[in-house]
């Protein structure tokens, strides 16, 4: 999945607090972190705006107290 693709599924909202992002401000976040073995897959990841990302950091959205609004799906081709 592309950045661009991941904001458009999520709307351009962060999934951590609901603010509204705009490419400029969006981020992807890893839900399980590369880190701890996640990986870029339309499952893992959301679209976090840079303070929930950083807040968030190495940690599950569990072990930060950070639940998702929704959870992340695959996106069916040519959704977009």
């Amino acid at each position: 999945p592309s950045r661009k693709n991941i904001f458009k599924r999520d709307d351009y909202i962060c999934q951590y607090c609901s603010c509204k992002l705009d490419l400029s401000t969006a981020t992807v976040d890893h839900v399980l972190p590369r880190g701890k073995g996640g990986k870029h897959e339309w499952t893992n990841v959301v679209t976090s705006c840079l303070k929930c990302n950083r807040k968030k950091g190495n940690r599950t959205p569990t072990e930060a107290n950070m639940p998702l609004m929704k959870t992340p799906k695959a996106v069916k081709f040519g959704a977009f």
